[in-house]
């Protein structure tokens, strides 16, 4: 009975002598790196204010004329801009979501693509200013490019599926 209150009494001791040990070597650790710098809101972003809301869409490509809307809206606090798209043509209907995030300095932009006819995800980045962006990346099924241009009150989108142009799209603004 005696020996197992000691060992009882040493585990707690080990537990508690840990637990201190884990408390303070946190502490000296947030001491040394500080704690990590928050992300900056993006809605006071030029292009973020002109995109933000939902837009109609229409569109040429070599899949023939498409129809659709686009949504572009804040999520995260305000620190990434969402897209949630969603166009009709000759090949069905398709779904889109795309999260985009800005740089610290709000000079680049970095989207992740997710469509419902493609096998993965397509991650783009490139410079992005107060009236557009271009973006450039790959996926197992190649390569894009993105460009999206304010022109009068509204935008237009340019794609490029392995260097051959694929879409030009206009925006104007949903009623």
């Amino acid at each position: 009975m005696k020996r197992s209150r000691t060992w009882i009494g040493f585990a707690l001791v080990g537990v508690l002598a840990a637990g201190v040990g884990f408390v303070a070597r946190g502490a000296v650790a947030g001491e040394e790196a500080g704690a990590p710098p928050s992300e900056k809101p993006v809605d006071g972003h030029a292009l973020v204010k002109a995109l933000s809301g939902t837009w109609n869409t229409k569109a040429t490509s070599t899949m023939g004329p498409m129809e659709g809307q686009v949504t572009y809206g804040l999520e995260c606090a305000k620190t990434i801009l969402a897209t949630r798209y969603v166009t009709k043509g000759g090949f069905g209907e398709m779904h889109a979501l795309a999260v985009t995030k800005f740089s610290a300095d709000g000079k680049t932009v970095t989207q992740w693509w997710f469509d419902s006819m493609m096998a993965d995800v397509l991650t783009m980045t490139g410079p992005v200013t107060d009236t557009g962006y271009t973006i450039e990346g790959s996926s197992k099924q190649g390569s894009s490019k993105v460009t999206l241009t304010k022109k009068g009150d509204g935008f237009e989108m340019k794609m490029w599926a392995d260097g051959a142009e694929f879409m030009t799209e206009t925006y104007t603004k949903a009623k």
